[in-house]
Formats: structure tokens, sequence, C-alpha cells
């Protein structure tokens, strides 16, 4: 984070009632935020460290860190909004638009699931739910982000047992967004997703291999729509390289707490998207999707499967103008080639 970013965040801050009590030996709040970011931007800096390092108690270290949480989590100019209005959520679908050569028209965001590792809960009764298929422990990231990599929307605290589709079914997005769809979805936009995630009227996912084996324009689309959805990998690879802190293992053990640090980190990410702070290493974030597996089929939805029949048709229309102007400008061209050559013959 860089020093104008550190600096609005600070005078957010300032007035939040965790950072209003007076004391003789208050610290001040500048340096109690700059511990947590600290923590937060590192893999793991232990007590002792963080003592050696920074002159902090362990005591104070845990508390700058649970405060600076809680004050960043209740401020109401970073939180997670969702693009309702017509406005911005066009500005998204252009975005969206500009980032791919070929696109879907009328995107405003890309949802999808990561895991974060943490320490076996206990008992073990309770850390044998939250063991994954690839035999860490785990909680899970729900998100959608939209074309800049801000996010729009989070859900923390599934299990990293559950499948990204169980997980969305629970999740605000599932009983709101697209059983109101004219409340969130204006101007007949829609989100896209991974063949994780199940096809709705408004949550549009490629098409299964086995119909695109003999179908180029299927092909063709999923690579469209893959392209587009990648905006969501590089969020998260963006939010795990600038907080180490969850890049590889959560070092707490109280489940709340580490609820709070994600969405702690979701919420400043967007904060140094908004601020146009960009001074990290980017580490794109690619999940690996051969061994996910549905925990369960869902019946096919007719109005998904329409929309997304009508958004494979729009696709394949554009690319095919296109190519056929692309057609006649190679045409032209050779003709051109072709004159040239002979007048050169004649001289």
């Amino acid at each position: 984070m860089g020093k104008r970013a550190f600096e609005h965040l600070v005078n957010e801050l300032l007035a939040h009632e965790e950072f209003t009590l007076v004391a003789p030996n208050t610290i001040p709040i500048y340096i109690q935020v700059a511990t947590a970011l600290f923590r937060l931007a590192n893999c793991h800096i232990g007590y002792r460290q963080a003592y050696m390092l920074l002159g902090v108690s362990s005591g104070s270290y845990s508390n700058f860190t649970t405060r600076t949480l809680k004050a960043i989590k209740d401020q109401p100019g970073h939180l997670l909004t969702w693009p309702s209005e017509p406005a911005r959520a066009n500005a998204i679908a252009v975005g969206f638009g500009s980032n791919t050569g070929d696109r879907l028209n009328g995107v405003i965001g890309a949802v999808d699931g990561r895991n974060f590792n943490i320490h076996q809960p206990s008992p073990p009764t309770v850390g044998a739910m939250f063991r994954d298929r690839k035999n860490n422990y785990s909680v899970k990231l729900t998100a959608v982000c939209d074309s800049v990599l801000r996010f729009t929307y989070i859900k923390v605290g599934d299990s990293g047992k559950t499948h990204d589709a169980a997980a969305f079914r629970s999740s605000d997005i599932a009983s709101e967004i697209l059983r109101h769809p004219d409340n969130h979805f204006p101007d007949n936009t829609f989100m896209i997703g991974d063949s994780a995630y199940p096809l709705r009227p408004n949550l549009i996912t490629p098409f299964p291999e086995s119909q695109c084996v003999l179908d180029s324009r299927k092909r063709t689309f999923n690579r469209v729509h893959s392209s587009t959805r990648m905006a969501m990998e590089r969020a998260f690879g963006v939010l795990v390289a600038r907080w180490r802190f969850t890049s590889k293992y959560i070092y707490m053990l109280d489940q709340l707490k580490i609820n709070e640090v994600i969405t702690g980190c979701c919420i400043l990410h967007n904060m140094c998207v908004d601020l146009g702070d960009t001074g990290f290493t980017d580490t794109v974030y690619i999940q690996d999707r051969s061994a996910a597996v549905p925990e369960d089929e869902e019946a096919p939805d007719v109005g998904g499967s329409s929309r997304k029949v009508t958004i494979f048709e729009e696709l394949m229309r554009r690319r095919s103008r296109r190519g056929t102007a692309r057609g006649g400008r190679r045409a032209t061209t050779t003709r051109r080639r072709r004159r040239t050559r002979l007048r050169n013959r004649n001289r």
C-alpha cells in the first residue's frame, strides 16, 4: 500500500470508536494501522519477530490487528456494493468488453471461489468438516468482481469442503439477486461463472466439453467466456499478492477472526483499486478445476439455457460480420498487390 492510500485510510479511521480512546499511553492511530497492515502484507510475522522489528508486544500486535480490521469493516465508504445503478452497470459492461478482443456484451461480474488454508480446527470432528479435496484445512471465499478487479460481493465462512455450487446456493446472490433480477441486473445484464456453477438466466456458464468436441463455434464461445472470466482469477491473484498473510496459511485459530481477516483484506483491496494504488507484484491465481466434481446434479434451467443460446448466437453473428469485413479487406489488398506486380513487370 502506498503513502497516499495509507494516509487516506488513517484519515477515514480517525473518527471510529475503536480509535477514539484518549489515554496518556495511547499509541497513535497511524502506528496501530501501520502495524496491522504490516502484519497483513507479510506471510507470517510472529509475535517475537514483531517485537524485534517493530518494538510491539504480543498483546498490542494482536489488538492493533483486531481493532484495525473492525474499523475497516465498519467503514461504509469501502463496503462491497453491487452495481445496481444502470450507469455503473453499463460502465462495468464496457470495461469487460474492452479487456478482451471478442466479448460477451452485458457482463457486469464474474463469480468464483477460493480456498484459504488454515490450521486444523478443534475438536477433530469439527476439523474434518474443513478438510478440502486437496487434504488441506481451509475456508472458502465466494466473490464477484467487476472489470477493474474490484469486488462487488463476497461471502466468507464456508468450509473448504463445500463445493462452489453449494456455497453459491446459500449466498445472498442466489437468494436475492438472481430471484429479483430486475433490481440487480439493469439493462439485461448478467454475470458469468465457470462450469462449477449452475446455469441461470443471469448467471451464464460455459458449454460442457461433451458439446464442444464437434462444434468449433461452442469452443469459441467457451474461449471468449474464459478470457472474460479471467478477471476473477486476476482479482484473487492481486488479493493474495498484496496481502500475503492470506497467501499460504492464515495463522489464526479463531474462526471469526479468520473471516474478519479475509473480509478486511477484500475491503482494503477495493480501497487500493479505487485510489489507483497498484504498487505490488501481480500474481495470477488459477484454480485447478480438473478434480472439481459437483456434489449433486441440478435440473437444467430452461431460462438459463435459452439465455445462453441467445448470447452465443449474438457472439457468432458479430464474429461472422467481422470475418466478412476482414475477408473483404484482405481480398482488396490482394488485388492491389497483383496490380502493383503487373505494373512493375510492364516497366
